[in-house]
């Protein structure tokens, strides 16, 4: 059972993640984690399941939801803890991945966000960052400006 999707997706603010296909091999599951990322939502669009509606699940908090039918989408919140199971003895399940901020952030907490997680990834970022803030303040002393412009 395979499907073909065209998707639009309009005005989400997708940057911390891709989108990437996942798949599990029939008689696998990912174990009970939590990544502790309660600011990024997490969308798995259903392209292959197999046929028995109950062999794929995730479960989330407690709450389990199948996956039983291409096409569905299920989006929840990987601070909770999760887990995943495919349960089918010899058909695969594929989801099409998709991390995006939480719709509650706001555009100063998304940028402080991007921010954290391109300093972590590159630490001289954030030190020419620094060094730059440091330069402008001196120019701004250096010109007779005090934060309001010159007197």
């Amino acid at each position: 059972m395979s499907c073909e999707y065209k998707i639009t997706i309009v005005r989400m603010q997708l940057n911390p993640s891709a989108f990437f296909a996942r798949q599990a091999k029939g008689g696998t599951g990912i174990e009970l984690h939590t990544d502790d990322c309660n600011f990024i939502l997490t969308a798995h669009l259903l392209l292959d399941v197999p046929p028995e509606s109950e062999s794929c699940w995730i479960e989330v908090a407690g709450e389990r939801r199948y996956y039983d039918e291409p096409g569905k989408l299920l989006i929840f919140d990987t601070s909770y803890f999760h887990r995943t199971r495919n349960e089918s003895p010899s058909q695969d399940r594929t989801v099409l991945l998709i991390r995006f901020w939480h719709p509650g952030l706001t555009t100063v907490e998304r940028c402080a966000l991007r921010f954290l997680f391109e300093a972590i990834s590159n630490p001289s970022l954030a030190k020419t960052v620094l060094d730059n803030r440091r330069m402008e303040r001196v120019a701004r002393r250096e010109r007779g400006g005090r934060g309001f412009g010159k007197k």
